[in-house]
């Protein structure tokens, strides 16, 4: 389809959450002005930026009218979750792709768009790929034991995972569809008529950051809505450079979201608790006694840093069971 074709076609709600990303946030917009998508508008919910994205988003909206930004500038600083849901509740069209700053677009994104524009009813995300070329994994199959890689054997649990259970989809290149239970949250594009059968939101209240792309996945689910990732469209996200510049608040917000969401769907969350609970505190025993017998090697965390570690996972467990559903 021709760029001039695309002018007639349904209207698209781009809604970006971003904080302190104006560099990634630049190449994303002007990424978006070259595919030159008509009947389009920008959403950008800023949270309290502080490296000039207010004044960069004043300068692109005066610039290329044709984007049709609408900034939202929040005074406070909001997670992932409450930007998204802000930025439906302002959106007009009708899709919606909710996407992080570093993504960056290409011509491939028109696929994706042909293909949702046929399909209403499901949900939609590309292959999104790191900088060099490596596909992000989507995961088949969604529910507590996705949860497991987050605990610190996760690595090797994985594993087994992917090897034995097919838990992640490995990179399709025959172009058609695959269908799974969690593309990467990064990007996904939804319809308003399935925002509507979820009553209005994609997320529960409460979260911060942690697990909540999960949370909408397995909402999602639940409602029988189809998750389909289109691997002809392939966008490059550069997920690794925001993840550690954010590292700071994973350790209580990780436990925080997974508590939270084990209770809400009621998947055994007592269990969950104390298993998280002994598992960091045995994290704390393990690293004090290894740097008692191994004084000279150094250890991933020093005793201090697992003793904040192991009391910010803590924190985060009984802030969780605080929070009313």
């Amino acid at each position: 389809m021709s760029r001039m074709s695309r002018q007639g076609s349904p209207s698209l709600s781009v809604i970006i959450s971003t904080w302190n990303s104006r560099s990634y946030l630049k190449g994303c917009l002007e990424s978006l002005l070259a595919i030159g998508i008509g009947n389009l508008e920008i959403i950008i919910v800023d949270s309290a930026s502080t490296d000039g994205t207010q004044e960069y988003l004043a300068r692109m909206s005066a610039s290329y009218p044709k984007l049709n930004l609408r900034p939202v500038l929040m005074k406070r600083r909001v997670f992932w979750t409450e930007a998204n849901e802000i930025g439906l509740e302002h959106s007009t069209g009708k899709w919606m792709c909710l996407s992080n700053p570093d993504i960056v677009f290409n011509e491939t994104f028109l696929r994706l768009l042909d293909y949702c524009f046929s399909n209403e009813d499901a949900v939609v995300a590309p292959q999104l790929v790191y900088p060099d070329g490596k596909p992000q994994l989507p995961i088949r199959l969604l529910g507590p034991s996705f949860l497991i890689v987050y605990t610190y054997a996760g690595k090797f649990l994985l594993r087994l995972l992917r090897r034995n259970f097919q838990f992640q989809v490995p990179y399709v290149t025959d172009g058609s569809p695959v269908k799974v239970d969690h593309p990467m949250g990064s990007l996904f594009i939804v319809s308003r008529r399935t925002l509507e059968r979820l009553g209005g939101r994609l997320w529960n209240r409460g979260y911060l950051n942690a697990v909540t792309d999960s949370d909408a996945f397995y909402n999602l689910k639940v409602h029988g809505i189809p998750v389909f990732i289109m691997p002809t469209c392939r966008l490059v996200h550069f997920s690794d450079v925001i993840y550690k510049r954010g590292a700071s608040w994973k350790d209580y917000d990780c436990w925080y979201g997974m508590i939270l969401y084990f209770r809400y769907w009621r998947m055994k969350p007592i269990r969950v608790s104390v298993v998280f609970a002994m598992e960091s505190l045995a994290s704390l025993f393990l690293s004090m006694v290894f740097r008692i017998f191994k004084p000279n090697s150094k250890p991933i965390y020093s005793p201090r840093e697992r003793v904040r570690v192991t009391y910010d996972n803590m924190r985060g467990i009984v802030d969780a069971w605080r929070f009313k559903l």
